[in-house]
C-alpha cells in the first residue's frame, strides 16, 4: 500500500496517510478536532445570542430617551394648544365687544334721531302756525327715515316698532295733506295720547 507523509491537523505529528483525505494521524486526533469544531460552532452562537441580548437591552435603555423626547414634543403642543385656545377666546371677545359697540353706536344714533324729530313735532304742535317747508322737511325725513336716517338700524331697536307702526304712519298722513299745498304755513293736530307717547320716549332716552 502506498502512503504519503502528511502532518496531522489537530497535533501537527507527522503520519504515514494511507488515504489522500486522511487528515489526522490518530482517532483521538479526529475526536479532538471535531469536539473544537463544535465548542466553537457553539460559542459562535453564544456569542450572536450575547450580541442580541446586548442589542436587546442597549435599545430598551435608549427607549426612555426616545420616549421622553416625544413626550417632550407632546408637551409643548399641549402647551401651544391652550394657548391657541385663549388667542381664540380673546379674537371672539373682542368681535362680541366690537359687535356690542357698533350697536349701542348705531342705537345712540337712532336715540338721537328719534329725540329730534319727537321734539320738533312736538314743537310744532304748540305754535299755531307752521311754515310748510319746515313741516314738509321734516315728514319727508321721517317717512324715508328707514332707508336714509335708520338704514341698518338692528330689527331688535327698542323704538322700531313704535316708529313702523305708529310714527311713520301718522306722519304719512300729514305729509299728503301738505305735499301739493300752495299755502306758506300748516298746523299740527296731534292727539293727547300721542303726545303723551311722545313725552314718555323722551323721558325714557335722556
Amino acid at each position: 500500500m502506498k502512503t504519503k507523509t502528511k502532518q496531522c491537523e489537530y497535533c501537527s505529528k507527522e503520519f504515514e496517510a494511507v488515504r489522500s483525505d486522511q487528515k489526522y494521524c490518530a482517532p483521538n486526533c479526529k475526536q479532538n478536532a471535531y469536539n473544537e469544531r463544535l465548542r466553537g460552532q457553539n460559542e459562535n452562537v453564544r456569542d450572536k445570542e450575547q450580541s442580541q441580548q446586548a442589542e436587546f437591552h442597549t435599545n430598551r435603555l435608549l427607549l426612555p430617551v426616545e420616549y421622553s423626547a416625544e413626550q417632550k414634543s407632546m408637551d409643548k403642543q399641549a402647551e401651544i394648544l391652550p394657548n391657541e385656545r385663549e388667542e381664540r377666546l380673546a379674537i371672539d371677545e373682542f368681535l362680541k365687544q366690537l359687535e356690542n359697540d357698533t350697536i349701542k353706536r348705531k342705537t345712540d344714533s337712532a336715540n338721537k334721531i328719534l329725540k329730534n324729530w319727537l321734539q320738533r313735532l312736538l314743537e310744532f304742535d304748540e305754535e299755531k302756525e307752521v311754515p310748510l317747508y319746515k313741516a314738509r322737511s321734516l315728514y319727508e325725513d321721517i317717512v324715508r327715515s328707514t332707508s336714509y336716517a335708520l338704514y341698518g338700524i338692528s330689527k331688535d331697536y327698542k323704538y322700531l316698532p313704535f316708529i313702523n307702526n305708529l310714527l311713520i304712519p301718522k306722519v304719512e298722513n300729514l305729509h299728503k295733506a301738505i305735499k301739493h299745498s300752495r299755502e306758506r304755513h300748516t298746523t299740527l293736530n296731534i292727539s293727547s295720547d300721542l303726545k303723551r307717547k311722545f313725552m314718555d320716549i323722551l323721558s325714557e332716552i335722556d
